[in-house]
């Protein structure tokens, strides 16, 4: 027919794998079509409203009707002028419904209701080219597992030279690119509670494999509290560090103290 209006819930059933519904547009211009379109008509629409559910329903081994997986639709904020939208996407993870992925319109969530749920991009020729271990807390660049050698939130490993990190910055002044480290003994981030004197702020660590693990040390250089810090006033020094042969720590050899002098086999 030309068309219909149904004002009644509609079951469209078949007893093969055909197509229940097929939506087709025979127009040949650029516009959308076919187009589904499912609008709430609410006569008060409110923030956060649901505006549609697509559900995909299948029976579990007692013969219950289980939805696997659903795509819902919200309002973020329905004043005109400012309206936000929001789309999210759950599914079915050891028997409970939870959110692994939420847009709306000032954050895009994945993995929103902490699951242990991995979160993995494949490169042309790495698998795990990026990889955040939902169960560890760990993000991996070119691999998916930590050898435990380190307990770092960000461990980046390669087969080749590429193990590296490269920062570049392109701007007409003379500010150079920059790996900035900092601490404070707050118990919460973004706190910034004083630090005291022989606090550290920051260490470069070198380790080589021993033939069973690579956890002895073999060089380090550390940025120290090199005195009573105050506002605006936070001395420093650098320890460079070396381990001997036989030994699998590193000992301090030179330093250079807050008031630039040089230090060799002595604090």
């Amino acid at each position: 027919g030309a068309g219909a209006t149904i004002l009644d819930g509609t079951t469209i059933s078949t007893a093969d794998n055909t197509a229940q519904l097929t939506l087709a547009s025979t127009d040949a211009d650029s516009n959308f079509g076919p187009l589904l379109t499912m609008y709430r008509n609410s006569s008060s629409p409110a923030d956060a409203d649901f505006l549609g559910d697509i559900e995909f329903q299948g029976e579990n081994s007692a013969g219950e009707t289980i939805t696997y997986a659903q795509v819902f639709g919200r309002t973020g904020d329905v004043t005109d002028g400012t309206e936000d939208g929001r789309i999210a996407t759950k599914i079915m993870i050891a028997g409970a419904s939870l959110n692994v992925l939420d847009i709306k319109s000032d954050e895009i969530v994945i993995n929103d209701d902490s699951v242990d749920l991995d979160f993995r991009v494949e490169s042309n020729g790495n698998a795990n080219m990026l990889f955040v271990d939902g169960g560890n807390d760990k993000v991996y660049i070119g691999r998916n597992v930590s050898d435990a050698k380190f307990s770092s939130k960000l461990q980046i490993e390669a087969l080749d030279g590429t193990a590296g990190i490269n920062l570049h910055r392109a701007s007409a002044d003379s500010g150079p690119p920059y790996l900035a480290m900092s601490k404070s003994r707050a118990a919460s981030l973004g706190d910034d509670t004083v630090v005291q004197n022989s606090d550290g702020l920051g260490t470069i660590f070198w380790s080589g494999a021993d033939g069973s693990d690579r956890t002895a040390g073999s060089a380090s250089i550390a940025a120290e509290v090199d005195g009573t810090p105050g506002n605006n006033d936070m001395p420093g020094r650098l320890v460079f560090s070396t381990t001997a042969d036989g030994a699998q720590s590193p000992t301090e050899r030179m330093r250079i103290d807050n008031s630039g002098r040089l230090l060799v086999g002595l604090t």
